[in-house]
Parts: C-alpha cells; structure tokens; sequence
C-alpha cells in the first residue's frame, strides 16, 4: 500500500495589500532552482552539506528532482553517512566507509503541484521523518532561495490534517476542557463556509500573519462546545501551517483524553498499477492532491451548534 502524505508551501506576502500572490510560475522557479542546487550536490557528491539534518546523525534532502507540465516530480531520501562499519559484538572496526556510503538508505517518492503548491511525499514503509522534523526540512529546502528570488514574500510550510480525526474527536468528546489553534495565513482557495472565507480575507486584508486561539473551562468545570470561531479556524489548521489541541471529556470512558491535530495527518493511497507508466502514475499522484486539499478543508462534523 503507498501511502502519500501532503504539505502545503505557500509563499506568502509580507504585505498583502501591495504585493501580489507569486502564481505558478513562482512555485515553478522555486523548485526548478532547489532542483539546481540538488544536481550540483549530486555531481560534487556532497548531498548531506545541502540536507536538513535529523536527529541520530541522519540527514534528509531531495535526492533527484524533474519536471513535467504543471509540477516537479522525483525521490527524497532519508540517510546516513558513517564513518566505519563497527562489529556488533567487539566493537572493532570492520570496514571504513566511502566518501558518499550510507549504512542507512530510505528513498521517498514526491510530487509537487505548482498550482496547488501542495507536495505528496510517499511515507514509504513508514519511514519518513515525524511531523515536525519534516515541516522543518522542507521549510529548509526552500528558505534560502524564498528570501533571495522572492525578498517581499515569506515561506511557510503546513501539513494537511485528517479532517476525518478532528471530526471523531468532536463526536466523541462529552464536553471540552480546552482547546487551542493556531492559524498561520495561507493563501489557499476559496472556501465554502462564509465564516472560514471570511477569517481568511481578514487575515490578508490587516497583513495578520498569525491568529491562536485559546478557549477553557473554569478550574472545575467544562464547556460544552467550542466557539464558532474557534471551530472555523480548526478547519482552516486543517490544511495550512496551523495546529490544534483539544482536551476533552471521552463521552464513552468518561475520562479526559488530549487530541494533537498534528499528530494526525491525512493520508492517501495512491498505488502504481502493474502495467501503468510512471507518467500515469505520477497523473495520478498529482489528482490526488486535489483530493487531499479538497478533503483538508471539509466541515468537520459538530461544526455547529450541539
């Protein structure tokens, strides 16, 4: 089962009101030069100095990047670089490693929409890195070449969040202790809900960078439900670089239970055919980013008055 997980990259202006969305175009020109910096990495076989660095000396980076009409397509990869291969028992040196050997080589396939400007990255044999330390790496990825081609815009990076879990969530919970979101502004499509579209056009018309959010009960006691408010921003931290937490009293266990939004990525199966060509796969990858956006920004069930 492939299983792909999707982030949104938006590059945002620093001021709304006079500069404008950089289009598919800019998307384009930001991985076409990431694109460069990573062929020159391969050539020099020195891919780990432009890697984001993970915990336990593993490193994570593109490791090939092409383009097709409308998007860029290719393999991310998860590494290490040891010096020596050491005996498991002794401890003895065994072997020296060469210059670009890697005892540890997990590979990721990717697809970025230009525009969506959303990347679907397969989460091969559940190896990719946890939520944070990838929002960080691709953040990385791209930080340096944003701030030099695109000076008035800023990068930002989210992941879409099942809204699917957030809705169990709300279904399950008797009453609610406290909640907390926070909404970074993207500039994602419209909206059908009027009260989302409309935190949305507030936050680029006053240049609001960051909206958070905290709702609670008194000491001892509970709500029972969230603001509408509160409850429109968890829609729109659903698909861009926001995050929510909820305590909740557990209607079945009666117990207090915490839900992470970002512990819940939405994820997709997209699997390639016997007989399908990589380029219909890659199709299919790219129509399923529209599925994940579509689904990132459905109303959450209990989105309304109990």
């Amino acid at each position: 089962m492939s299983k792909f997980r999707y982030f949104n990259v938006s590059l945002l202006p620093i001021d709304g009101k006079t500069e404008s969305e950089v289009g598919e175009d800019g998307y384009r020109s930001l991985i076409e030069e990431y694109g460069k910096i990573i062929r020159k990495a391969n050539d020099d076989r020195q891919l780990e100095k432009v890697s984001f660095k993970l915990r336990n000396d593993m490193f994570f980076s593109a490791l090939h990047v092409y383009f097709g009409e409308g998007h860029a397509y290719g393999t991310l990869v998860k590494f290490d670089q040891p010096d020596a291969i050491q005996d498991l028992y002794t401890g003895a040196e065994v072997t020296k490693v060469a210059r670009g050997g890697s005892a540890h080589r997990y590979l990721f396939d990717f697809v970025f929409d230009y525009s969506k400007h959303t990347l679907a990255i397969h989460n091969a044999y559940n190896k990719l890195p946890s939520t944070q330390p990838t929002l960080k790496a691709i953040e990385f990825f791209f930080n340096s070449i944003a701030t030099q081609k695109f000076p008035k815009h800023q990068i930002q990076v989210g992941q879409i969040v099942s809204s699917a879990a957030v809705s169990n969530t709300l279904q399950k919970a008797k009453k609610f202790k406290r909640g907390e979101v926070e909404v970074t502004f993207t500039n994602s499509a419209y909206y059908e809900d009027a009260l989302v579209q409309e935190i949305q056009n507030e936050m680029k018309e006053n240049a609001t960078n960051k909206v958070t959010v905290i709702e609670s009960s008194a000491r001892d006691g509970f709500m029972n439900d969230f603001s509408r408010r509160f409850k429109a921003l968890l829609r729109l931290a659903q698909i861009t670089t926001g995050n929510g937490f909820i305590r909740y009293l557990d209607r079945s266990t009666n117990r207090l239970s915490s839900f992470h939004m970002r512990n819940h990525p939405l994820e997709l199966t997209v699997s390639q055919e016997s007989e399908e060509s990589d380029a219909a796969y890659r199709q299919r990858i790219r129509a399923s980013i529209q599925q994940a956006v579509t689904q990132g920004k459905e109303k959450v069930l209990g989105d309304g008055t109990k």
